[in-house]
């Protein structure tokens, strides 16, 4: 196995050189903003906080050899067949999304004859069972095993197509009897089958209306040892049980399809993290500071000694934001973190000496600014959500006894007078987060402006304004909370995909990209990602014997917008003008360097912020 690369950096420019213009505000909005500023002022000039990144460089993996077997978890609940802009149903979408996934896996299995993928088809409303166990004819190309798996091949996966065709919404959501269900056939599988992998894909549009609804009931459904994917179809499903699901289960994730054209770019990436697994794929990573060093959990806003992510997949980099506090008595140059999967270690990052100009022998500032300000979008992302938990009455959590809040929180409460209602608090509150937002975003820009010529810096800075844009845009609303989390989860998990729920908002600043698919993609992908993401995304032929694509599903590929220059660095360009001179590069080269590189402003490379 081709060991992975880490390092450390620490900034050593100022902390936060932030550009302030206040115009046309009333009284109120500027002492928001003079606020706002001084808070920034105040980390600036800490001599007990030092900012810096872990950076982790996975190498490029084969693919998997062995058996991987997947439970599908489709939801046909009757409002799967609700009708989308495209005027095709979210089952259609999943459908199609679902036979694409499947056919990509059947010429992997053709080109790699040492994988072998099992699948079987869970399809759940009030009720929960397995498609294949209700074909009775031990002749039939899906007879299927006594845990209702059947192994995919080429002579059987139309038969597989029609059964999914065959897939008609009715009835309620019982996601309870879902995930009873597929945890007894995960369970049985892996007494009988212990070598192989398991994982579960659940696709759900929509609240449960029957059976146990709080995740903290649910969880007891949800082993650890096998991979939990929980995909959110539209933007009427319950992203909050999803979100704490996902995060209390140590191989969980969440994804959100927030337009159902592009189903298959997230089933691409969730697909290529599936078959290029590193290390030990069945085994979560832990990150463990040494004394002196903190690593920022974005999921819970605060600094800690440890964090556990998921495993990782080959050809990535990952980022993850560092506070050093010099009262520890370490020395910022002797700071180590160690990377582990359960007791293995995987490596050990250690401090990247800074370079050296040659002309004056002097040693070359560290500039972070881009990850310093990714780091303010987190916490403002989170101040977002806790707001839309706290106050929002159609959330699940409202006022809690238990509940301590944010500094935010905090301290607009104690300005506020505590006999308000709740909705009038809330109200203020929403005020005080939206100024501090709109403020940010308007920082946001004036970074972009400042670094005109420096293309990689504008996009990256774009994404993390379109991550506060999307939240002032649904704050305080019935999306406010999806959106606001979906964003996070995708700059904390560093996902290639990310939502902008374009037919729920109103974008503004779009003259400069050319089509809605730039403002998906991430500088977190790059060319395999986007190769797998294309495959499962793309029309596929079935053949005549087959039923075609729903004749009005609009498929949108990246094909159209991604092109592939000969250094194989990837640009994403406009679906008009391929070979446009200014295409956005979203990643360098994909060839791997041994050696780690020093992460430079202008880098293109995945990167946090604080």
């Amino acid at each position: 196995m081709q060991e992975m690369n880490s390092f450390i950096q620490w900034h050593d420019h100022e902390m936060f050189p932030v550009v302030v213009e206040n115009r046309r505000s009333s009284d109120q909005e500027v002492e928001t903003r003079r606020s706002s500023d001084q808070e920034v002022e105040n980390r600036r000039s800490s001599d007990q906080e030092k900012f810096g990144i872990l950076h982790i460089d996975i190498p490029q993996v084969p693919m998997y050899k062995g058996t991987i077997v997947i439970l599908f978890d489709i939801d046909k609940s009757g409002s799967m067949n609700d009708m989308c802009s495209d005027s095709s149903t979210k089952i259609q979408h999943i459908r199609h999304a679902l036979k694409n996934f499947l056919s990509v896996l059947i010429q992997t299995t053709k080109n790699h004859p040492d994988i072998t993928v099992r699948i079987g088809l869970c399809v759940f409303s009030h009720d929960a069972h397995n498609l294949f166990h209700l074909i009775t004819d031990t002749n039939s190309a899906l007879s299927c095993d006594e845990f209702g798996f059947i192994t995919i091949h080429s002579d059987n996966i139309h038969a597989i197509y029609t059964k999914i065709d065959d897939i008609e919404p009715w009835g309620l959501t019982n996601i309870e009897k879902s995930l009873i269900y597929t945890q007894r056939c995960l369970r049985e599988y892996h007494d009988v089958n212990p070598d192989q992998r398991l994982i579960h894909i659940q696709f759900t549009d929509g609240d449960a209306t029957v059976g146990k609804k709080k995740y903290q009931e649910l969880m007891e459904f949800v082993d650890d040892k096998y991979k939990h994917i929980f995909i959110g179809v539209g933007d009427e499903h319950d992203s909050y049980l999803l979100t704490n699901i996902s995060q209390n289960t140590s191989l969980g994730e969440y994804r959100f399809i927030d337009q159902l054209d592009h189903a298959g770019l997230i089933c691409g990436e969730i697909l290529y993290d599936i078959l290029f697994p590193y290390a030990f794929c069945d085994d979560p990573i832990h990150l463990i500071a040494g004394d002196g060093v903190k690593i920022y959990d974005w999921r819970i806003n605060q600094w800690t000694s440890t964090l556990l992510i998921p495993p990782f997949s080959g050809n990535r980099s990952k980022d993850f934001q560092l506070r050093f506090e010099s009262e520890s008595g370490q020395d910022r140059d002797d700071i180590m973190i160690d990377i582990y999967s359960k007791t293995t270690r995987l490596d050990t990052a250690m401090v990247l000496p800074q370079l050296m100009n040659h002309v004056d022998n002097t040693l070359l500032p560290n500039d972070l600014t881009q990850f310093i300000l990714k780091q303010y979008t987190q916490e403002y992302l989170y101040e977002a959500i806790q707001y839309e938990l706290t106050f929002r009455a159609d959330m699940p959590v409202l006022l809690r006894d238990d509940f301590v809040g944010t500094r935010l929180q905090r301290s607009t409460a104690m300005d506020m007078d505590m006999d308000m209602e709740p909705v009038g608090i809330g109200r203020i509150l929403e005020k005080h987060i939206r100024d501090k937002l709109t403020h940010f975003h308007t920082i946001l820009q004036r970074y972009q402006e400042r670094y005109l010529d420096d293309e990689s810096f504008k996009k990256f800075v774009q994404v993390l304004k379109d991550d506060i844009r999307i939240t002032l845009k649904n704050l305080g609303t019935q999306f406010g909370y999806l959106y606001s989390t979906t964003r996070q989860t995708s700059q904390g998990h560093q996902y290639s995909y990310t939502p902008t729920g374009e037919e729920n908002i109103s974008l503004d600043e779009t003259a400069d990209y050319p089509g809605n698919l730039e403002r998906n993609i991430t500088s977190y992908t790059n060319p395999d990602i986007l190769d797998m993401m294309t495959q499962v995304q793309d029309t596929v032929r079935y053949g005549d014997d087959m039923s075609p694509s729903p004749p009005n599903l609009r498929l949108t590929s990246l094909s159209e917008y991604v092109v592939y220059d000969d250094d194989a660095s990837t640009t994403l360009a406009s679906p008009t003008s391929a070979s446009s001179s200014d295409a956005t590069v979203l990643r360098t080269s994909a060839s791997q360097s041994n050696l780690p590189t020093p992460i430079r402003r202008n880098s293109s490379m995945n990167t946090f912020g604080f």
